[in-house]
């Protein structure tokens, strides 16, 4: 409840007291004038008449004093002029009461001022220069000339000319100006003093920047433990805390004082501004939260609800709080544009995550792709500056959600996967989805692989380059026995069965041994092992009809001419079945076939020369021809390795 001394004097106040009009206390009480110092509200005052004289006035033709050159301003407790320092050539404000008694309360409050002024300096903080008494006994403070405007002024009036000099936004402009006044503050309180009176109409804003805070006629210093308890309100009922009505004074003080200057800043208008006095009296007390217009940051509101409460133990316990506070919402009001401007996207991209993903044409999806991309790369921009901000976390969240439902419509199922795992909680049906998703994409692999296998199997240019190699060695082979047995009996040609029976048994045994050595490209795919099925096919068919002449009344020349007429057949079905370009081969041996009928006493020479021709054609048409004119698939880089 209010203190019996704060009803009283509060009451004995006109009722149309203005609400934003500072209110002095009491001075009088434990004020000697006949004391060299006074102890005013535990604070060591000089007397009157114990302060130098200040020659001011019409010294045009004096180093000495002061010349008046007008008057700067006036108000209800005193008048402030500017003059001219002659000894340093300077201007400076003076400022006096307008009541020329000592013992008035106007000079005891401009003691007061400068007494606190003098013991803090500080850039946002008028310096004092002197305090001293004029000729008709009025005490004179001088202080440093500073120019300027009021800061209420702008603030009640939007189209006020130094708003011109503003760029960018106001409410960070008014920001900036209340981070002054906290450092203010800061200082203030650390050397042990309260304002007690902070409000837009006690803040000056020099032409360059510059922030000033004025009037600390209502100043109080603070005992030592941190604390002051009052008898009379002094301050402005429009700003004051609930403890200014008669209770314990804290640097908390001060601070709901900031709170109250950032209230009127935001919105124009006092925090308590009741209209009739006891209504105002209940509104202090009170010191309900207030609910800002959507304009109005949402950290804002916050920072001043919280200087502004009741409890003091609530609000922030220093003005370096208070001011850390401001620059977190300087830091992340560029947060909270992120977010405007992507929950505007996520809008945007949930109209169209909703159609059928899977019948849009593909400039659609892409256009929707690129507007959840920003979307998302904004939201987690927000986040990086204001890690805690759960507005931001839940766009994420539903973004995320909803391009998770796109990646599903659409089947991919590892980025569906990877946006899922980003989910604080996952959605029943979207874990089903993607289960029955992974489950169908497992078994499309596993044809896939079966295909592929397949088609590898089937593929006639893996090893192609190597077994044309391996088709020239037979003939390679033949022509050299033929050449060891020639030299060996005295004659390059066959005369008996039996002697084209031991080449060709020596021959296929040669061919059975080579294999092994070979199997890595002879039995890579499945087509390469079907060639060396019809190789070995003609190769033991040509034995089989080798050892059928030893016992059959055949001569050795119709022997040959059958051996032409099988690997014939051999090659012929196997570019049916298998490669196409073995038919070069096949007409090898059909030549042959045709020339060792039309001359019989040739068939060996023609078999030799069909078995050399078919391996060369194998060897440089088959792989170097076909590559080059795209006849077959060139060899892949696996299979060279593989050779």
């Amino acid at each position: 409840m209010f203190t019996r001394g704060t009803i009283e004097y509060t009451l004995s106040l006109q009722e149309d007291l203005s609400m934003d009009q500072t209110v002095h206390p009491f001075l009088s009480a434990a004020y000697d004038s006949k004391s060299p110092f006074h102890i005013s509200m535990g604070m060591t005052i000089p007397a009157v008449d114990t302060l130098p004289n200040l020659k001011i006035g019409q010294v045009e033709d004096s180093v000495e004093g002061f010349e008046v050159k007008g008057v700067v301003g006036s108000g209800g407790m005193g008048i402030v002029e500017l003059a001219y320092q002659h000894a340093l050539q300077r201007d400076v404000a003076i400022k006096r009461p307008h009541d020329i008694e000592e013992n008035s309360k106007q000079s005891k409050a401009l003691l007061r001022e400068g007494v606190i002024n003098g013991q803090l300096e500080h850039p946002n903080l008028v310096p004092v220069y002197a305090l001293g008494r004029t000729e008709d006994g009025r005490p004179a403070l001088v202080m440093k000339k500073i120019s300027g405007i009021c800061w209420r002024d702008m603030i009640q009036d939007e189209h006020h000319p130094a708003w011109d000099k503003v760029q960018g936004d106001r409410i960070d402009w008014h920001v900036g100006v209340m981070l002054q006044l906290s450092n203010a503050m800061s200082f203030a309180h650390s050397r042990g003093f309260l304002h007690r009176d902070i409000k837009p109409e006690n803040v000056m804003l020099g032409d360059f920047g510059e922030v000033y805070l004025l009037d600390w006629g209502v100043g109080q210093k603070l005992q030592k433990d941190g604390t002051y308890n009052i008898e009379h309100f002094a301050g402005t009922l429009g700003f004051a805390a609930p403890e200014m009505l008669g209770g314990e004074l804290t640097v908390c003080t001060d601070i709901y004082l900031l709170g109250a200057t950032l209230h009127e800043a935001l919105t124009g208008e006092l925090l308590h501004n009741g209209g009739h006095l006891t209504s105002v009296l209940l509104q202090i007390k009170q010191s309900n939260d207030h609910n800002y217009d959507s304009h109005i940051p949402t950290t804002l509101a916050d920072i001043c609800n919280k200087a502004t409460h009741k409890e003091p133990s609530e609000r922030f316990q220093s003005a370096n709080e208070f001011r850390e506070a401001l620059e977190d919402h300087l830091r992340r009001r560029n947060a909270i544009a992120l977010v405007e401007t992507a929950n505007e996207r996520l809008e945007t991209f949930i109209k169209g995550a909703k159609k059928d993903i899977t019948t849009l044409p593909l400039e659609e999806r892409f256009a929707l792709n690129s507007v959840a991309t920003e979307c998302r790369f904004a939201l987690q921009e927000a986040l990086k500056i204001w890690p805690d901000m759960q507005a931001a976390h839940t766009s994420l969240q539903e973004c995320t959600r909803w391009m998770a439902h796109i990646e599903l419509e659409l089947g991919n199922s590892s980025s569906a996967e990877l946006l899922l795992a980003e989910l604080d909680v996952v959605p029943e049906d979207f874990a089903d989805r993607l289960q029955v998703l992974k489950d169908e994409l497992e078994e499309s692999a596993k044809a896939q692989e079966k295909l592929a296998l397949l088609e590898r199997n089937l593929d006639s240019s893996l090893g192609s380059e190597r077994r044309g190699q391996l088709m020239i060695l037979p003939a390679i082979i033949i022509l050299g026995i033929a050449t060891l047995h020639g030299w060996w009996t005295n004659g390059f040609v066959v005369r008996t069965s039996s002697s084209a029976f031991v080449r060709a048994l020596v021959t296929v045994t040669i061919c059975c041994l080579i294999v092994p050595f070979f199997r890595n490209v002879l039995l890579l795919t499945s087509i390469s092992r079907r060639m060396l099925g019809f190789f070995f096919t003609a190769c033991f068919s040509v034995l089989f009809n080798r050892l059928l002449g030893l016992y059959i009344d055949i001569s050795v020349e119709a022997t040959y001419t059958i051996d032409l007429l099988m690997i014939c057949i051999c090659f012929t079905l196997a570019s049916i079945a298998l490669e196409p370009l073995l038919i070069g081969a096949a007409i090898c041996y059909a030549l042959g076939l045709i020339a060792a009928t039309i001359w019989p006493s040739y068939a060996y020479v023609m078999f030799l020369t069909s078995v050399t021709v078919s391996g060369l054609w194998v060897y440089f048409i088959w792989n170097q021809i076909s590559e080059n004119l795209g006849l077959t698939k060139p060899s892949s880089p696996s299979s060279r390795s593989t050779r």
